[in-house]
């Protein structure tokens, strides 16, 4: 009985595995990201035909694919030595840009994905420094306090884009899964490509 348990969970286990690509499993490290960027863009451009064949399939299927050598070679190029990995990238980034398309009219503005404000209070502090200077000129503490002026008015700007890409960030994990394997940052050059090639 045990024997046959074992046996019936192995088929089964055997089963799901087959369902996918050999590539689903795989996190997608940077480089093979910025890399799909690239070539994505590039057959968003030269050959959506090929998209579309590929979308939610398993595998590079050559004969069903038109000029399925010449875009063999692309891929090759771009880093993908199996196409089938592609493939399988595609299946995971795909939805995001769909669900990103769907939802642009609720889009914010894509600036920075977080924004370090350090040197700008370092910046800050200094010039504040120097307004302590009791030989300071008349001028020099104009220059100073415009400066400071200025420093502050683009951190409030930058927080309110950084508010405005978390809030943008948070509503697209919220409508897609497949986000949950990629970085904030990812997202938001997602959101870029995206809006590029809608103008496209």
């Amino acid at each position: 009985m045990k024997q046959n348990l074992v046996a019936i969970l192995l088929i089964i286990l055997t089963l799901v595995v087959s369902c996918g690509g050999k590539y689903d499993h795989l996190e997608i490290t940077e480089d093979e990201f910025d890399a799909y960027i690239s070539v994505y863009k590039d057959f968003h451009i030269n050959n959506k035909d090929f998209l579309l064949t590929i979308k939610d399939k398993s595998e590079f299927d050559s004969l069903k694919i038109k000029n399925s050598h010449k875009i063999k070679q692309i891929l090759y190029d771009a880093g993908f030595e199996d196409p089938d990995f592609f493939v399988s990238i595609n299946n995971k980034i795909s939805p995001i840009l769909e669900t990103i398309g769907e939802n642009s009219e609720f889009e914010c503005f894509p600036g920075l994905g977080s924004a370090d404000l350090s040197f700008l209070d370092q910046a800050e502090e200094q010039y504040s420094k120097f307004l302590t200077d009791s030989s300071l000129s008349s001028r020099k503490k104009e220059n100073y306090e415009a400066n400071i002026q200025q420093i502050q008015s683009t951190k409030r700007d930058l927080l309110d884009k950084q508010a405005k890409n978390e809030a943008w960030i948070k509503f697209i994990r919220s409508e897609c899964r497949a986000c949950k394997e990629l970085s904030d940052n990812q997202i938001m050059q997602l959101t870029i490509l995206e809006r590029e090639l809608s103008e496209i």
